[in-house]
């Protein structure tokens, strides 16, 4: 857990020094933004994959509360960076692949829910 919240802390500061005082209708701060958070969700991905594998070829208490605390952290993770995804002004970019992007991560999915209501 403890490493979890370090992870977690780490990656808030980085998104915040990406994130200060920038233009959030300038297109190529926003591919920036999504080369970052690709970086960062490939990252995430494989870790929350990793664990359940983990879960699903050892069943037992241990692998299942690894598995719940990375899913838990990789919500709170897509629930920072959606925050911030949705301060773009993305309609108004030129790239169709950039405002397509944009709109398909603007929607929160599963981490909207919160903590008490995944539990």
């Amino acid at each position: 857990m403890l490493l979890f919240n370090i992870f977690l802390i780490l990656t808030v500061i980085c998104a915040a020094k990406f994130c200060a005082s920038q233009d959030y209708s300038d297109e190529e701060t926003a591919k920036k933004f999504l080369e970052f958070l690709n970086a960062n969700k490939s990252q995430e991905y494989k870790t929350l994959s990793n664990a359940n594998w983990n879960y699903s070829t050892n069943l037992n208490p241990f692998t299942k509360k690894i598995l719940l605390q990375e899913t838990a952290r990789s919500e709170q993770l897509d629930r920072i960076f959606w925050e911030e995804l949705i301060k773009y002004k993305y309609e108004t970019f030129k790239d169709p692949l950039v405002r397509r992007q944009f709109k398909k991560l603007s929607i929160l999915g599963s981490a909207a829910l919160g903590d008490k209501a995944q539990r």
